[in-house]
């Protein structure tokens, strides 16, 4: 039987899948701030593994039997890091500065909370631009 080298995204796949039990604890052990780090990029776990992970330094690898115990059994979600919405344009940026008569930075923030209320579109028309392709 061949052995496959077990690297993060088994270990964050075990955690979801939950068919390895038992770890090395010494590989886990260098793992488990980027395991953390990939969890708490799934919405659903961002709260329990925002509470737990105080314990992630002191439990050294048992934070990874912790963290098994805790994440609910289902498919492996594809974990990918959040994309920047609305605000890198440099058009939109303007146009916005000038209608609020704010800065490039107050701009961004207020860009990222009209991300989460309105859909692109909305945005770019408001200030009578088409959304980029």
């Amino acid at each position: 039987m061949i052995e496959t080298k077990k690297d993060l995204f088994y270990y964050l796949n075990n955690l979801y899948t939950k068919k390895d039990k038992s770890v090395d604890e010494s590989e886990v052990s260098s793992l488990v701030w980027p395991i953390n780090r990939f969890l708490s990029m799934d919405r659903d776990l961002l709260e329990t593994v925002a509470y737990v992970s105080k314990y992630m330094f002191i439990l050294g690898s048992l934070y990874y039997n912790l963290l098994w115990r805790i994440v609910p059994k289902s498919s492996s979600p594809r974990l990918r890091y959040l994309k920047p919405t609305v605000g890198n344009d440099e058009e939109l940026l303007f146009r916005y500065s000038q209608y609020f008569k704010v800065g490039k930075k107050e701009t961004r923030e207020y860009l990222k909370i009209l991300g989460t209320q309105y859909n692109t579109k909305e945005i770019y028309a408001f200030v009578g631009l088409q959304e980029p392709k």
